[in-house]
């Protein structure tokens, strides 16, 4: 008799485990999608217009709330720009060297807040974006309990981006 309770117990106990698993990694699915199509749209629209403005960085933010998960967000404009290269006398080589500058999240964001500006681009800047999520997803709590593993933050991830097309004259 107690091998039969016991029996029930422990594969009711597995089902649960199962079916929890199962609708929580589905769960994790819908909003890596979701964070996936929001940071390609917010980085395209970029990319074609080329440029950035609060209220296109809010609507991104408002999609990536959706999901019920915290983000760390990292933005990186890249303009490249052309440095002319001499000899030790001061000759012209003909040649070019090419350098990045690098505008991170920090300085973007004063942009668009603190100054009350677009952000702006010019054709040929890289700009990327790389969205991580800060806390344990529903799957990595489920995951930790069946399987009494560490808990990794961090599992939602998106990274894109690109080069802008087009520039605001």
């Amino acid at each position: 008799m107690v091998d039969k309770f016991f029996a029930i117990i422990v594969g009711t106990f597995i089902l649960f485990s199962i079916s929890m698993s199962v609708v929580s990694e589905q769960t994790d699915h819908v909003a890596q999608e979701n964070v996936d199509i929001a940071t390609t749209k917010f980085v395209d629209n970029i990319r074609e217009s080329g440029y950035m403005s609060k209220r296109m960085y809010e609507d991104f933010i408002k999609k990536l709330q959706i999901t019920g998960n915290l983000y760390d967000i990292t933005m990186t404009c890249e303009h490249v720009s052309y440095i002319p290269v001499y000899t030790d006398d001061g000759v012209f080589k003909n040649d070019y060297q090419e350098s990045y500058i690098k505008t991170y999240k920090k300085d973007i964001l004063k942009s668009i807040y603190d100054d009350g500006e677009d952000f702006k681009m010019s054709e040929g800047d890289y700009f990327y974006v790389k969205v991580s999520s800060k806390n344990v997803t529903l799957a990595t709590k489920v995951r930790n309990f069946i399987f009494h593993t560490g808990s990794p933050t961090g599992t939602i991830t998106s990274y894109y981006g690109g080069s802008i097309r087009n520039e605001v004259l």
